[in-house]
């Protein structure tokens, strides 16, 4: 359940460090703004609220918890710390294949040195950490193990990014458990046992089908880290062309394992358009996020008036 106290201490102490930050350091916040991934930030806020909408369906009339604007924000504030944490870890030890990419971090900018960029990752780790407790304990759980990931992921000796299939799986299985953050907060202990499986399967077998083409704006500074990606084993445009495939499989799967066929409507024009912007020249990956968070909130939608899709036998 919400510890209120825990959110109000919380909420509280983040607006006074950006009120000190505007009047003190006002080009600190301007980098941390720059340095935010929105797209992909909005990937894992969007999984959250996702969970506890589907929470809400499922349990909340039962238990009698109703879905409150406060469980939402703190929701927002979980996932986005945890995911702006895991942002600066990544790019601590990715500056050299950053710069041969050309990525526009705060560290290629040198907006930051090193040093405050580790001392704004440690605020952001200690307030995912406040904002997940304040959820649920479940959720603080679960947002250690989202950290632990991270770390497995970006940083040595372990750097299984550098891992093809490895790494995907790992970043599938972030986006799976960051539904679960929200789903916990009515599924408690129980969460990982009657989350439904139909979702599982569609959230973690879309995500380590999808997720490779967040490597193709990276493929100069991959290759030249020694990170394995589809696109570094397979070269560009054959890589293209099978994440586009992939694509097209992931959305058409969706309505098999929702057992819903009117999906399809939606399934198949967002995996067609979704391939045709991948393959397109130049890339941009805007219009990929923008069709998956559409189908996201159809698939809300349709859960929430047909939450009987997805339900357990035992509920």
């Amino acid at each position: 359940m919400e510890n209120p106290i825990v959110s109000y201490f919380s909420l509280g102490g983040l607006v006074i460090i950006l009120l000190l930050l505007l009047l003190r350091r006002p080009e600190f916040l301007q980098g941390i703004l720059q340095g935010i991934r929105p797209f992909r930030a909005l990937h894992y806020i969007e999984a959250t609220l996702f969970g506890v909408v589907v929470g809400y369906r499922m349990l909340g009339e039962i238990l009698g918890i109703k879905l409150s604007p406060w469980t939402l924000l703190t929701s927002i504030l979980s996932i986005f710390f945890t995911f702006h944490s895991s942002v600066i870890l990544n790019d601590l030890y990715d500056q050299e294949i950053d710069q041969v990419s050309q990525k526009k971090t705060p560290l290629v900018r040198r907006v930051f040195t090193p040093k405050e960029y580790r001392r704004l990752g440690v605020v952001s780790f200690f307030f995912s950490i406040l904002f997940s407790y304040s959820l649920s304990y479940v959720s603080f759980l679960i947002v250690v193990a989202c950290h632990s990931i991270s770390f497995l992921y970006s940083a040595p000796p372990f750097r299984l990014k550098r891992i093809f299939l490895i790494s995907t799986f790992l970043l599938a299985l972030s986006g799976w458990l960051s539904i679960l953050i929200g789903f916990s907060y009515y599924g408690g202990t129980k969460s990982l046992l009657i989350f439904p499986s139909r979702l599982s399967l569609l959230f973690l077998g879309g995500f380590l089908l999808t997720i490779p083409f967040k490597d193709i704006l990276d493929i100069p500074g991959d290759r030249r880290g020694g990170v394995r990606t589809l696109y570094t084993l397979l070269g560009d445009e054959r890589g293209k062309q099978i994440n586009s495939g992939l694509f097209l499989l992931a959305y058409g799967l969706s309505p098999i394992l929702l057992r819903f066929p009117g999906l399809h409507f939606v399934a198949i024009p967002s995996g067609v358009l979704s391939a045709y912007f991948i393959l397109r020249k130049p890339f941009r990956e805007a219009p990929v996020f923008l069709i998956y968070f559409a189908f996201l909130i159809v698939l809300l939608i349709l859960l929430w008036n047909r939450i009987d899709l997805v339900l357990p036998d035992f509920i």
